[in-house]
């Protein structure tokens, strides 16, 4: 089994679907050292077809596709990372650019950083608004809120640990924030340094450039119709979804 999975998700783009997949092939140090498993929507299967041949070592993956909702989306990535055995998992969108060369040895660098295997990683340069000290405080920002700091600056296509991306599926069952992963991780990894000093968002040194940001989370809507930004205030004002989360990453660090 290969150490990285990179999960890459895309819909209505299958000209820069097959661009990011030659971005990250010919980045890398070695194709032995990851697996693409691609998720295109049931009802886009037919117009990523022609893709299929050029790369025989991609996984593909069909969830049915559901309008306004990622929840097929999210179990469908978990399903999938849960039965296989692999380390680091970097979900990735279609339309992100400039990746460094050597991305795969910069990520398998941090292979067991923690004994416990139960960490989170941001990117090394600053771009997109995302600032190295802004990381470095694990988004404690003194003259703004919490939730200000976190919609400004979190790593907006970070790499998991398997065991991280296990311990923090549940919250995403209810379908309430399935538009808001790089968020959640991005607050748990604030409330573990505010509250306990730990520090389990660690910089690799990979690099990109940027990524066109064309709101799709926004258009994703949770149970009670908020939009992403206004269900992620909401959430903020407590962190009472997260409680539960937080504290099984907890019990796990401290075995």
């Amino acid at each position: 089994m290969k150490d990285i999975a990179i999960l890459l998700q895309s819909r209505d783009n299958p000209s820069g679907f097959k661009t990011t997949i030659d971005m990250l092939y010919n980045t890398c140090s070695s194709k032995t050292n990851f697996d693409i498993i691609a998720f295109i929507d049931e009802d886009q299967k037919e117009i990523y077809e022609y893709i299929k041949p050029l790369y025989p070592d991609i996984i593909w993956i069909y969830p049915e596709h559901l309008p306004g909702s990622w929840y097929n989306l999210i179990v469908a990535q978990h399903d999938f990372i849960k039965n296989n055995d692999y380390y680091f998992v970097w979900t990735l969108t279609d339309d992100f650019w400039g990746l460094s060369k050597n991305w795969d040895i910069a990520v398998l660098d941090k292979k067991h950083h923690f004994k416990d295997d139960i960490f989170t990683m941001h990117q090394k340069e600053n771009y997109h608004g995302r600032i190295q000290w802004v990381f470095d405080n694990s988004y404690i920002v003194d003259d703004m809120k919490d939730s200000e700091s976190l919609l400004a600056h979190c790593e907006l296509l970070p790499i998991h640990t398997k065991k991280w991306v296990e311990l923090v599926y549940p919250i995403f069952k209810d379908k309430n924030y399935t538009s808001q992963q790089e968020l959640i991780t991005a607050s748990l990894v604030l409330l573990l340094r505010k509250r306990f000093n730990i520090n389990r968002m660690v910089r690799c040194d990979l690099s990109w450039d940027d990524l066109k940001d064309g709101g799709g989370s926004e258009r994703i809507f949770n149970n009670k119709g908020e939009s992403r930004t206004s269900a992620f205030k909401i959430l903020s004002q407590d962190w009472l979804d997260l409680e539960p989360i937080l504290e099984n990453i907890l019990k796990e660090i401290k075995k």
